[in-house]
């Protein structure tokens, strides 16, 4: 259990910064008062002229992405902390026969049917109480913790309490997954915190089922009050490409808020990871796409090429990799009509959807 964690001298740090542990866990609420606040579109991207013109554009060509999504350049320390391998929060790789198939249901309840219970016990055996990453973590958010600043815990997805009415007018903000928001509680007992309460994320619930091109055209928003006199620990159950972290982030630094630390509960190799674009990725999406490739990324997506995460940049260089090249286009034209039919295919399925709700 990580109700108190013992590794190392974190819990004499906790202690001795005075910070009150949160011991129960807690059903979080999502705020239905008050108009969300968003993400302000700076003055170089409002209108996001292009710069440059690929095949089939002019200069009134509307972007693919009608709404930028917007991000704040990486600084190039950002780590996520991993408590776990992907097998193991699945229960797939767990031994014997019957831990496993124990493992599966837990992960079915809690990551589809919002079983907090299931989360719990998922959550406990993953992170014992003598885990190191909850060391990483508290190194991560001491120099805040010294200065007696309060660490709050985000998670990217929707309180799962939401407000009847509130959930009858949008469906989609209902989440189905227990995980994120009891991963959250749990950490803030152990490390001294308390789990955020006004952050919610508020489009694009459900990304597990989103692939390759389809993670770029649609991405999470979020709402709610950021606090200025607080540090962030933004806490998700899956690590796949960072966008979500990528996206939380730029929302917590665009209301003046701080992030200290980022934290998943698996990832397929169960280690910490890199967020930040490294030299080797960006140097061989140049060498790919061209010198154009940033400008063109501002204008389709919103955001420029130092902001991807370095998981994105790799899947793009792994999607030329495997593209259909017979029709003679360049690399950044084939990229643009790959992701111009890919959103094309998703409007298809969400109207389809809405004709037979």
């Amino acid at each position: 259990m990580i109700r108190g964690h013992k590794q190392g001298d974190g819990k004499d740090r906790i202690e001795a910064y005075g910070v009150t542990r949160i011991t129960k866990s807690r059903r979080l609420t999502l705020r239905s008062s008050g108009a969300p606040a968003g993400i302000l579109i700076p003055q170089s991207h409002q209108g996001r002229n292009p710069r440059f013109m690929w095949q089939g554009m002019s200069a009134t060509t509307a972007p693919i992405c009608s709404i930028p999504h917007l991000r704040t350049p990486w600084r190039g320390d950002e780590i996520v902390r991993v408590c776990g391998r992907l097998d193991a929060l699945k229960g797939t790789g767990r031994r014997p026969a019957w831990r496993r198939d124990q493992f599966v249901g837990l992960y079915n309840q809690a990551k589809f049917r919002d079983d907090t219970d299931s989360a719990i016990q998922i959550i406990r055996d993953m992170v014992p109480d003598d885990a190191l990453v909850l060391d990483r973590i508290i190194d991560d958010a001491e120099p805040h913790m010294k200065r007696g600043t309060p660490i709050l815990l985000a998670c990217p997805s929707p309180a799962f309490d939401a407000p009847e009415d509130l959930a009858l007018a949008n469906r989609k903000l209902i989440s189905v997954n227990a995980l994120p928001h009891t991963l959250a509680t749990e950490l803030a007992g152990a490390i001294g915190g308390e789990p955020d309460i006004e952050i919610a994320q508020v489009a694009r619930v459900g990304r597990t089922k989103l692939t390759g091109l389809q993670r770029f055209l649609w991405q999470p928003n979020f709402a709610g009050e950021v606090r200025r006199d607080a540090a962030y620990i933004l806490v998700d159950d899956v690590l796949t490409k960072g966008a979500s972290f990528a996206a939380m982030r730029s929302y917590v630094l665009s209301q003046g808020g701080t992030v200290c630390s980022y934290v998943a509960l698996a990832h397929g190799s169960g280690n910490d990871r890199s967020l930040a674009l490294t030299a080797r990725v960006r140097d061989e999406l140049i060498a790919l796409f061209g010198n154009e490739f940033s400008g063109f990324w501002r204008r389709e997506i919103g955001h420029d090429m130092e902001s991807l995460t370095d998981a994105e940049g790799l899947s793009l260089i792994e999607w030329w990799r495997k593209a259909d090249k017979r029709s003679g286009a360049s690399p950044i034209q084939r990229l643009r009509d790959s992701l111009l039919e890919t959103k094309s295919r998703g409007s298809d399925q969400e109207s389809s959807k809405t004709a037979r709700g």
